[in-house]
């Protein structure tokens, strides 16, 4: 599958914070992005597939994806 995906994450960080730990941040965007992309492969995130990605025909490749994940099972 090669398309691109977006995902927005919003960090709320005190006005009195100076420093500012980007790692766990990054962590948990990545992680979150990983874990909406594995619903949409088993065809339960359809709605945030059409907002995340802009590529023609990604519910395809979204659907062919999962379908040679599924045949490596067996």
């Amino acid at each position: 599958m090669d398309a691109a995906f977006k995902n927005g994450v919003i960090k709320i960080i005190p006005e009195t914070q100076v420093t500012v730990a980007t790692g766990p941040a990054y962590q948990a965007a990545l992680r979150g992005l990983f874990i909406k992309l594995a619903k949409a492969l088993n065809g339960s995130n359809e709605k945030w597939v059409a907002s995340a990605s802009s590529t023609p025909g990604i519910k395809r490749m979204l659907s062919n994806t999962n379908n040679a994940l599924e045949s490596c099972k067996q």
